[in-house]
């Protein structure tokens, strides 16, 4: 049932941008400093935890994302943009065999180096980047008799 109305949230989100009307741009030349907001629902895979040789698979429900980043695009080079993205992934109930064991989230932060094509109405562009992200698990009273405590971790991304 999350699957279909996680489908159902992409559906609608790309009638509302193919159908919304489109206008002229007036950052048709942007260059130098952006910055930005955005958001999305998450539909994340299951997430397997280990803990002293046991591991246990928590289904995981659907959330969001929200996230800031600052960006700048050279002036000599068009094609050429680097960005800092700050992002959070919100609460996702963590469930085993239809018992809620408690909560997900994640915070991440990333740097990245965009080739862009800077001309006509469509512009792809092609990104790489390196990042870091902390994980935070928070079980409730079920959680922690299967597991002792929460857990939290980080990495690279």
């Amino acid at each position: 049932m999350k699957r279909i109305g996680g489908i159902l949230a992409v559906v609608l989100l790309a009638l509302v941008f193919v159908l919304a009307p489109m206008g002229t741009a007036k950052a048709d030349n942007q260059k130098g400093l952006y910055v930005g907001i955005f958001g999305g629902y998450l539909i994340p895979d299951d997430l397997k935890l280990e803990e002293g040789g046991d591991s246990i698979e928590f289904d995981m429900d659907n959330s969001f994302m929200v996230g800031a980043k600052v960006g700048y695009i050279f002036p000599a080079l068009p094609y050429l943009a680097t960005e800092l993205e700050f992002n959070y992934m919100g609460e996702q109930d963590g469930e085993f065999m239809n018992v809620t064991l408690g909560e997900v989230s994640l915070t991440n932060i990333f740097a990245n180096l965009i080739l862009r094509y800077p001309h006509e109405m469509f512009r792809p562009y092609i990104g790489a980047g390196i990042g870091w992200s902390w994980i935070d698990v928070s079980l409730n009273d079920i959680g922690r008799a299967v597991f002792e405590n929460d857990q939290d971790d980080n990495a690279w991304a």
